[in-house]
């Protein structure tokens, strides 16, 4: 989806050679969402869908997730179950090619197809599959906050 304020937004990242490679370094928590839920994330409110996967990161940060994009990214951890709530740890896949991800340093708004409207502060970063890296106006992008950021990602061949 290419609205009006994406693409101003990439458009001056991709001037300005912004785009950098990271991997995860943390592992996550998941769970399964057997029914619908709006959930409050740090960039807004979205609804996750019967299927969709409800993510947690070490700083507690919450976001929805499709399978098929969690799976591509993550394995349960070794051994890992469910614990009662559902929650279950996943670890970052080593072949996985990770994400290019720019640092903005202003306030922003993006919108996504799937989950809406997410808001960017002075500082975050703006961040795509890697395997986006030479699109510049990609579907999937989301926001991730700036001190989440830096202890959970990695530059990629500094």
């Amino acid at each position: 989806m290419e609205s009006r304020h994406n693409k101003i937004l990439l458009d001056s990242l991709y001037e300005s050679y912004s785009w950098q490679h990271y991997k995860k370094n943390k592992p996550i928590w998941a769970k399964k969402l057997k029914q619908p839920q709006k959930i409050k994330t740090l960039e807004g409110e979205i609804t996750c869908h019967a299927g969709d996967y409800l993510c947690k990161g070490p700083a507690g940060d919450i976001w929805g997730q499709k399978e098929e994009s969690l799976l591509k990214k993550y394995n349960p951890a070794y051994g890992s179950e469910p614990d009662k709530g559902g929650w279950q740890e996943f670890i970052p896949k080593p072949e996985a090619g990770g994400v290019m991800a720019a640092q903005v340093e202003f306030d922003f708004v993006i919108e996504h197809p799937t989950w809406g409207n997410m808001k960017g502060k002075s500082g975050d970063y703006l961040v795509k599959n890697y395997e986006d890296k030479d699109s510049q106006y990609p579907d999937d992008m989301w926001i991730v906050r700036n001190e989440i950021f830096k202890c959970t990602y990695e530059l990629v061949n500094p």
